[in-house]
């Protein structure tokens, strides 16, 4: 299944060898052996940026992922908003704190 969003063109890839994981495809743990000596159907010629491309050969596009995100019924893209660890609000509290401590410093000098 593709969505309308990620468009994969032109005839089936002949080979089963030189394909490479590209860094976010190796982050997520795609090695060499699981991508060569397998067949593939698809080379994307477009994509939304929503996608990240995992895997190449050459100059094509092999394999897309979608991270923060789902693929409705329709084929549309819905991206999930990320929510802030709570480590991020400490760090925003921690920072206005501070600003208002030198503020009140500069009043009292002035």
């Amino acid at each position: 299944f593709l969505p309308p969003a990620a468009v994969a063109t032109g005839a089936s890839i002949s080979g089963s060898t030189g394909f490479t994981a590209t860094a976010a495809g190796a982050a997520i743990g795609i090695q060499p052996n699981m991508i060569n000596g397998f067949p593939t159907h698809n080379r994307f010629t477009s994509y939304d940026p929503a996608f990240t491309v995992m895997e190449t050969r050459g100059t094509e596009i092999i394999s897309l992922g979608l991270r923060g995100g789902t693929i409705d019924e329709g084929g549309g893209i819905v991206i999930t908003p990320s929510v802030p660890e709570p480590e991020t609000y400490a760090m925003m509290l921690l920072g206005l704190g501070a600003m208002g401590v030198v503020s009140r410093r500069r009043q009292k000098i002035s």
